[in-house]
């Protein structure tokens, strides 16, 4: 599973639908800024493509190695060591914070009377027996969903303007709320989900078949997923009012309900779900082979992935429905705790600890080259 090789397109794909995951569907959680949303969306776009690219300088210094064999060489056996563990417990809970999204829209949707951790153990039977066939069936089942995402996206915009329900006059006064509020909304919330999450592609980066053209293609994934991300919130906005894309758990999702064209065309709220899954599906993919690598290279002498795949899986869904006990809690968590005590030290602070360690390494050498 770890020696195989992906395309630079596959790459793009799976960095879009990751990226895209939930945050489409049910929305950017930037209240505090009301119509302003859209702008917060711009600058967390504009610093996620700074993030991505100093994981991608970071890793060009060391381009055979993946984020923990990375942290390992820079920090140590031991130091390393409890580092890449708290990066495991990173993407367990992410992964759970997924999971447990995919089984609350479903059952707020359409198993009204439905187990979430039953629909979630369904979910994740699936990713398992994904994640074992390998990174690059990872990668083209990837490619075919990204097809099949845009289709849909695209078909959402075409319906969304045919059934005359944006009101743009709900987007104004633009900077309302001040240029202050509008950056501290900025960060870490606009940034951290989806953004700044990418850090875990420094596991898919030594997959990646044309490394030079990497960071590059990166940027084009951010983009392309900031231009979606940004579409959807004005949509929103302008469908709904600020008031309601405040208030509302799925402000897409109650933006899509809203469609009805010559009452023929009405009840379209599977397309959302279905990208909504897909994407989130992915996310999990990525994350729970990221934790399986992660695993392996900790406990060394073990060879078998299928071990430690079962591993992440198992942790993923206990902690998917006992995190939280309610759909309340569960966003409150996500947009007042995660980004700020969770995220930041994860996706800035540690990859800029190892950005020094490596600029310093790389000094010391050529001082000691040049005497």
């Amino acid at each position: 599973m770890q020696n195989g090789k992906i395309s630079l397109f596959q790459y793009y794909c799976l960095l879009v639908l990751y990226s895209l995951n939930s945050s489409v569907v049910l929305g950017l959680a930037l209240s505090d800024v009301k119509q302003d949303a859209w702008l917060t969306v711009l600058i967390g776009n504009g610093l996620g493509i700074l993030f991505l690219t100093l994981y991608g300088v970071l890793y060009l210094f060391h381009p055979n190695l993946s984020l923990v064999a990375l942290i390992k060489h820079l920090l140590g056996e031991k130091i390393g060591g409890f580092i890449i563990f708290l990066y495991i417990i990173y993407f367990i809970l992410i992964g759970a914070f997924v999971i447990r999204n995919i089984g609350e829209v479903i059952n707020f949707y359409f198993l009204q009377q439905s187990n979430i951790p039953v629909l979630n153990l369904l979910v994740i039977l699936v990713v398992v027996y994904t994640v074992s066939l390998g990174i690059e069936v990872i990668a083209r089942t990837g490619e075919l969903s990204f097809y099949a995402v845009i289709f849909l996206l695209i078909l959402l915009f075409i319906l969304v303007a045919l059934a005359d329900i944006l009101k743009f006059d709900h987007l104004f006064p633009v900077l309302d709320h001040g240029v202050f509020d509008i950056a501290t909304a900025s960060y870490p919330l606009a940034i951290s989900m989806p953004f700044g999450e990418l850090f875990v592609f420094m596991m898919i980066f030594p997959h990646v078949s044309s490394k030079h053209k990497m960071i590059r293609v990166s940027v084009l994934g951010l983009l392309t997923t900031g231009f979606i991300i940004l579409l959807f919130t004005v949509i929103n906005i302008a469908a709904l009012g600020p008031f309601i894309v405040e208030h509302a758990p799925f402000p897409t999702m109650r933006m899509i309900q809203k469609i009805n064209i010559g009452d023929f065309i009405q009840r379209v709220d599977p397309i959302g779900v279905f990208i909504m899954l897909t994407c989130s599906y992915f996310k999990v993919l990525i994350l729970v082979y990221a934790i399986t690598q992660s695993l392996k290279k900790v406990f060394v002498r073990s060879t078998t992935n299928k071990y430690f795949i079962l591993v992440a899986a198992i942790f993923i869904y206990y902690a998917s429905f006992n995190i939280v006990d309610s759909l309340n809690e569960h966003l409150s968590l996500e947009d007042n705790v995660i980004p700020y005590f969770i995220n930041t030290p994860f996706e800035l602070l540690i990859p800029l600890l190892l950005f020094v360690v490596v600029v310093i390494r790389k000094s010391k050498f050529l001082k000691t080259g040049n005497n």
